[in-house]
C-alpha cells in the first residue's frame, strides 16, 4: 500500500504523507535534486555575472537560464515521476523512465512554460493575480505527465481540482514557494556580495528542497483528486 491513498487528507495529513515519501524515496531521487539545485545555482550565477556585460553576454545569460529551465523541467518530471512509483511499490528502471518522460516532455515543457508566463506576467499586475494563478494551476505538471492531459486539458482540470480547494491548497504550496523565493534572493545577493559562506549553506539546502517540492505536489495532486471523485473530471 501506498503512503498516500485516495482517502481525502486534512492540511497536518498532507504534510505527514510527504514527509514520508520524501524520506521513502530520498535514496532514489536525490541526485534529481542535486542535479536541479546546481542548476539553478548555475542559473542565478550567470545571471549576475553577465546582466551588466555586452549583448554577446547578455544573449549567453538568457540563453543559458532557458536551457537550464528545460533541464530543470527534466528532471522535476523524473522527481515526480519515480515518487509516484515509489509511492505505488513499483519498481521502474532509469531506462523505461527515461523513456515514459520522453514520450510527453514537450506537451509538459509548453505546460510548465505556459504556468510561469501566467504567474510573472500576475507577479507584475500586483503579485497577488500571480499568486492566485500560479496555485489554480499548479497541478498542469503532474496532470500532464501522470495523467497523460493534453496542454489545455491540464488547464482546464487544474481548475477544476483546485477551484473550491484554492485556500487548502494555497495553504500547503505557499510555505513552500516561500523557500524557493527565498533561496533564489539570498543565493543572488551571496553572489553579488562573494559571501560564500552563504552559498555552502544555501546551496545544500536547495538541493534537498527540490525532491520534498514536488513530493508535496505529488501528494496534494492526489488529494485533489480524491476530493472530485464525487464530481470525476471529464
Amino acid at each position: 500500500m501506498g503512503i498516500f491513498s485516495n482517502k481525502q487528507s486534512n492540511l497536518k495529513e498532507i504534510w505527514i504523507s510527504s514527509l514520508r515519501l520524501y524520506h521513502k524515496a530520498f535514496s532514489q531521487i536525490w541526485y534529481l535534486g542535486v542535479l536541479a539545485g546546481m542548476l539553478t545555482t548555475i542559473s542565478i550565477l550567470l545571471n549576475v555575472l553577465y546582466r551588466d556585460k555586452g549583448i554577446s553576454l547578455k544573449i549567453l545569460s538568457f540563453g543559458s537560464p532557458l536551457l537550464i529551465s528545460l533541464v530543470t523541467v527534466y528532471l522535476t518530471s523524473l522527481i515526480l515521476f519515480n515518487a509516484n512509483n515509489i509511492n505505488n511499490n513499483q519498481i521502474v528502471s532509469l531506462k523505461n523512465s527515461l523513456a515514459y518522460i520522453n514520450k510527453r516532455f514537450i506537451k509538459v515543457v509548453i505546460s510548465v512554460f505556459i504556468l510561469y508566463f501566467l504567474y510573472s506576467f500576475g507577479l507584475i499586475a500586483f503579485i497577488l493575480p500571480g499568486i492566485f494563478l500560479f496555485i489554480l494551476f499548479s497541478m498542469v505538471q503532474p496532470l500532464t505527465l501522470l495523467d497523460s492531459n493534453g496542454i489545455i486539458e491540464s488547464f482546464k482540470n487544474s481548475h477544476k481540482i483546485v477551484w473550491g480547494n484554492w485556500w487548502r491548497t494555497f495553504a500547503i504550496l505557499m510555505p513552500l514557494m516561500f523557500i524557493n523565493y527565498w533561496t533564489g534572493i539570498l543565493l543572488s545577493y551571496a553572489f553579488n556580495n562573494h559571501r560564500w559562506y552563504l552559498i555552502g549553506i544555501i546551496g545544500p539546502l536547495a538541493i534537498l528542497f527540490y525532491p520534498l517540492f514536488y513530493v508535496c505536489i505529488l501528494v496534494v495532486f492526489n488529494d485533489l483528486k480524491s476530493r472530485k471523485t464525487t464530481n470525476p473530471i471529464e
